[in-house]
C-alpha cells in the first residue's frame, strides 16, 4: 500500500471523531458498550514481528513500532530500551560492592558509596534521556504536537469562537469569524477556575484511599512484628512463616490498592474535563505518583525510620528481627519488589496468553477471537511499573545493592512480553501521538531527589554501625556534607548537559531558516 495502515487508521479515526464529520465519541461509546478498535494488519504484523520478536536483540526496531502502533507505543519502546542498557552500569557496581561486603560484613559502608554512584547515576540517566526523546521527537516530527494538539472528543463547555495556546484561550471577533464560515474557531471554552475547583473538591477523595493505605499498611506490619516475636520464642514451623507471609501480605495489599485506585484516579481526572489527551494525563500522572508513592514505598519509610527508633503499637514493642533493621529493610524491599515483578508478568502475558488459548479452543470464529482479547489500555500503565521499579532501584539503593540487577533482568524479559503482548496477546490500539513521555520525565526526576534524601536518612537513622566512631553529632554532619555534595553534583550535571543535542538545534534551526526563504520567495513571486 502507499500509506502504512497507521495512516490509514489515523484518517479513519479522524472522519469518525472531528466534529465536521462524523463527531463521534469513541470513548465515551466503548463505556456504554459499543466497542470500535482498529485490526491488525496480518502482512505489517508479521513482519514487525520478524524483527522484533523473533531476534535476539533486545533492542526495539523504534521506527517500525513507530508506523504500526504509533509515536507513543514507539517512545515508551524508546524510554524501556534506554532504560534498561542504563541498568547495566549500576547492575555490576552493585554485584561487586555486594560480594566485596560479604566477607567483611561492611554492608553498610558498601552501601553509602553505592548509594553515591547511584545518585549521580540516575541524573545522568535522566539527562541522557532527554537528549534520546529530542532526537526522536525531531526525527518523527513531533516537537510541536502539544501546540497543535487537538481537543478531545470528551471535552465540554460554552462553545466560543476563538483558539488556544500556551497562555490559555484566545477569543476572536464573532462578527468577522461567524460560524457558519468559520466553524472550526467555534470551540468547546471551559472557565479555569472551574477545572480547580473539580481538582480541591476531589482532592479529600485521594487522602482517603491514602488513609486506608496508611491503616492497612500498618496493620500488616504489625502482624510481621507479632510474627517475629514468634520466630524467637516459637519452634513450630508455623512460627516461622510469620514474617515471610507478612511480606508476601503487603505486596498483595500494594498491588490491589494500587489496583482500586486506578479506576478511582480515572473517574476524578475525567470529571476534570481536560481539553487534551496530555493535559489528561498529566493531571492522571500527578494523582497516579502521589498515591502509588505512599503505597509502593510505606512500608520501607517505615521500617527504616520508625520501626529503627524502637517504640511500641497496640501495646506490642516494634523491634527488628534481631535488632538489625538493616537486613530487614533489604529483605522486605526484596520480597516486595520480586513479587510485583511476578505478578505483573503473569498479568500482562500469562493470564492473556491462557484467556487466548480457551477462546481458540472453543472453536471461535476469528471476529470472537478478536473481541475477547484484552483492550490495550495504552502505556500509561506500563510507565506505572517502571515508575514504581525507578523507586525500589534508587530510593533504598544503599541498603539494597541487587535492586539494579533484579531490575534489569525483568526489563531483559520486559522488552519482550511487551511487544508480544502488543502483537498477539491484546487488540490492536490506536495510534497515538506524542512529543515526550509527559509528566514522567518530571516524576523521575523528582524521584531523584528524593532518593538522594532517603539514602543519606537510611545511612543515618538505620546504619547503626556506619560511622558510628564518630559520635552522634559528626555522623550527622558527615551525612549533610554527603547530601549537600550530592545535590550540588546533581545540579552541575543539569546545566552541564544539554536537554536539546546541538545537531538537533542546528537541523531546526535550519528547518525555521529554509521555510522563511520559500515564504519570502513566495511574497516575492506575489509582488
Amino acid at each position: 500500500p502507499v500509506f502504512p495502515s497507521r495512516r490509514r487508521i489515523i484518517v479513519i479515526m479522524h472522519i469518525l471523531e472531528d466534529p465536521r464529520c462524523c463527531a463521534l465519541n469513541l470513548r465515551e461509546m466503548a463505556k456504554n458498550g459499543v466497542e470500535s478498535f482498529p485490526l491488525h494488519n496480518e502482512e505489517e504484523a508479521r513482519a514487525l514481528e520478524k524483527k522484533w520478536l523473533k531476534k535476539l536483540s533486545f533492542s526495539a526496531p523504534l521506527d517500525d513500532v513507530r508506523d504500526y502502533f504509533g509515536e507513543k507505543a514507539a517512545l515508551y519502546f524508546a524510554y524501556l530500551e534506554h532504560y534498561t542498557w542504563s541498568l547495566i552500569a549500576p547492575a555490576l557496581i552493585g554485584l561487586v560492592f555486594f560480594f566485596m561486603a560479604i566477607p567483611t560484613k561492611t554492608w553498610e559502608a558498601q552501601g553509602a558509596f553505592f548509594a553515591i554512584f547511584m545518585s549521580i547515576w540516575s541524573s545522568v540517566f535522566g539527562e541522557l534521556w532527554k537528549r534520546r526523546s529530542a532526537r526522536l521527537a525531531y526525527q518523527w516530527n513531533v516537537l510541536d504536537f502539544e501546540e497543535e494538539e487537538k481537543a478531545r472528543p470528551e471535552f465540554q463547555g460554552d462553545i466560543r469562537c476563538g483558539f488556544y495556546c500556551d497562555g490559555g484561550f484566545v477569543e476572536l471577533d464573532t462578527m468577522k469569524y461567524p460560524q457558519k464560515d468559520y466553524p472550526h474557531l467555534w470551540v468547546p471554552f471551559q472557565k479555569p477556575n472551574t477545572k480547580n475547583l473539580k481538582y480541591v473538591t476531589g482532592s479529600p477523595v485521594v487522602l482517603m484511599l491514602l488513609t486506608v493505605v496508611l491503616i492497612g499498611t500498618i496493620s500488616i506490619l504489625f502482624f510481621k512484628t507479632l510474627g517475629d516475636h514468634h520466630g524467637k520464642t516459637g519452634s513450630t514451623f508455623m512460627d516461622k512463616l510469620y514474617s515471610p507471609l507478612g511480606s508476601c501480605l503487603n505486596a498483595a495489599f500494594i498491588i490491589f490498592m494500587n489496583k482500586i485506585y486506578s479506576g478511582v484516579a480515572e473517574k476524578l481526572t475525567d470529571r476534570e474535563n481536560h481539553r487534551t489527551q496530555t493535559e489528561y494525563e498529566d493531571s492522571l500522572i500527578i494523582k497516579t505518583f502521589l498515591f502509588q508513592f505512599v503505597n509502593s514505598f510505606i512500608s520501607l519509610y517505615y521500617i527504616a525510620f520508625v520501626k529503627s527508633r524502637g517504640g511500641t503499637l497496640f501495646g506490642h514493642e516494634m523491634v527488628c528481627k534481631n535488632n538489625d533493621c538493616w537486613h530487614e529493610l533489604s529483605f522486605q524491599l526484596l520480597s516486595v519488589f520480586l513479587i510485583q515483578i511476578v505478578w505483573g508478568q503473569f498479568m500482562e502475558v500469562g493470564l492473556p496468553w491462557i484467556k487466548n488459548k480457551f477462546a481458540q479452543r472453543k472453536g471461535s470464529d476469528a471476529v470472537s477471537i478478536l473481541l475477547e482479547l484484552d483492550i490495550y489500555e495504552g502505556v500509561f500503565s506500563d510507565y506505572c511499573e517502571m515508575f514504581i521499579q525507578f523507586g525500589y532501584v534508587t530510593l533504598f539503593s544503599a541498603a539494597f545493592m541487587l535492586a539494579p540487577l533484579a531490575a534489569l533482568l525483568n526489563n531483559f524479559a520486559e522488552a519482550k512480553t511487551d511487544a508480544f503482548k502488543l502483537l498477539s496477546n491484546t487488540r490492536r490500539p490506536f495510534p497515538y501521538k506524542a512529543e515526550d513521555i509527559g509528566s514522567w520525565q518530571v516524576v523521575m526526576d523528582i524521584m531523584s531527589g528524593i532518593a538522594v534524601l532517603t539514602n543519606a536518612l537510611v545511612l543515618l537513622l538505620t546504619a547503626k554501625d556506619f560511622l558510628s566512631s564518630l559520635g552522634p553529632y559528626n555522623k550527622l554532619m558527615v551525612i549533610i556534607i554527603f547530601e549537600h555534595c550530592i545535590f550540588i553534583m546533581k545540579f552541575i550535571i543539569d546545566k552541564a548537559i544539554p536537554d536539546v543535542p546541538a545537531s538537533v538545534r542546528k537541523h531546526m534551526a535550519l528547518d525555521a531558516f529554509e521555510a522563511k526563504e520559500l515564504l519570502e520567495a513566495v511574497n516575492n513571486a506575489q509582488v
